[in-house]
C-alpha cells in the first residue's frame, strides 16, 4: 500500500525495463570480471551456483552481445512478469 493507503498498481512494461536495465548492467560487470580475473569469477560463480559445472570459455565480442542482449529480453520478461504476479495480488 501506498501512504494514502491504497493499493499500488506496478507498471508492467516499466518493471521490465527497470529489470532488464539492471540485468544488462549486471551482466556487463561480470563479463569485465571475467576477462579482468577468470579464475576468481568462476570460483565466486561456483560459490553462487552450487552444483554446476562452471567452466572457463574464451569470452568473445558475439558471445559477450548475444549474452548481453539475452540478459535484457530475460530481465524483461521476469520484471513484467513480477508486475503482472504483484497486481494480481494486490487487488484486496
Amino acid at each position: 500500500m501506498n501512504a494514502e493507503g491504497k493499493n499500488m498498481v506496478l507498471d508492467a512494461k516499466k518493471t521490465g525495463f527497470a529489470v532488464g536495465g539492471t540485468w544488462g548492467i549486471l551482466y556487463v560487470i561480470c563479463a569485465l570480471a571475467f576477462t579482468l580475473a577468470p579464475g576468481a569469477t568462476l570460483a565466486f560463480g561456483s560459490y553462487i551456483f552450487h552444483g554446476l559445472a562452471l567452466n572457463s570459455k574464451p569470452l568473445d565480442a558475439i558471445g559477450s552481445v548475444m549474452g548481453l542482449v539475452l540478459s535484457v529480453i530475460a530481465g524483461f520478461a521476469i520484471g513484467a512478469l513480477y508486475a503482472k504476479v504483484h497486481n494480481y495480488f494486490d487487488k484486496g
